[in-house]
């Protein structure tokens, strides 16, 4: 029966069908807009920051979930971990658990002397300072210094004292008295240039005639 029809009422008929259908979209377009209450857009986008938080927000879960369970095992509760007391029983005794405030100060006196004298040193003279720190050293520790004395070189020629800190040795025992010490000086080569310089020493001493003196001793020695 269409095929019967001529063009022009077939054109017709088409026209209204197409306006028909178009009427009918727009109407659906725009009663969806009034249903939601704000543009298909808008809700689309805030529809998907709030699927993307969400996404966020169980990931996280599952990676803290995770790493207590991966931890967990091999480490137990992670919780906070209190510190851990310490046992003073436990630490190394003081110079004080040994000997007396007396022997301490006269020790520590008599390292200080000895270095004071025998550190000093003259290329010109190389037994000056041995024989300057002769009253603080055993008779044989000043027969050895004596037969081996420092020689001058071209990086050392002279050397005097700046400073000079006495340390107590950790853990130090109760049958030998030591000290340690921090020997800050200025030493001059044979091209007359000079450096700052500084040496650990450390020391061992005994009481002699009431006395404390200095019967070893080593430099820039690491135990």
């Amino acid at each position: 029966m269409f095929q019967q029809l001529d063009s022009r009422m077939k054109q017709w008929i088409v026209n209204s069908v197409m306006g028909i259908a178009i009427a009918l979209l727009v109407l659906g377009f725009f009663t969806g807009r009034k249903q939601d209450g704000q543009p298909p857009h808008v809700r689309t986008k805030e529809n998907s920051q709030h699927e993307t938080k969400e996404a966020a927000s169980r990931d996280s879960e599952g990676e803290q979930e995770t790493t207590e369970h991966y931890y967990g095992d091999d480490y137990g509760d992670l919780g906070e971990i209190p510190p851990t007391p310490v046992n003073e029983s436990e630490q190394p005794p003081s110079m004080e658990e040994h000997f007396t405030k007396e022997e301490i100060a006269k020790s520590k006196a008599a390292v200080e002397k000895f270095i004071a004298a025998f550190y000093p040193y003259n290329g010109k003279d190389p037994l000056q300072n041995i024989r300057n720190s002769k009253s603080t050293v055993s008779s044989e520790l000043y027969g050895f210094l004596i037969e081996a004395p420092e020689r001058p070189t071209s990086m050392t020629v002279e050397r005097k004292l700046i400073s000079l800190e006495i340390i107590e040795p950790f853990a130090p025992m109760a049958e030998v008295m030591t000290w340690n010490a921090k020997v800050n000086g200025e030493v001059t080569d044979a091209e007359g240039a000079k450096r700052a310089e500084t040496d650990l020493y450390k020391l061992k001493l005994e009481k002699m005639e009431g006395e404390y003196k200095v019967v070893d001793f080593l430099i820039n020695y690491l135990e």
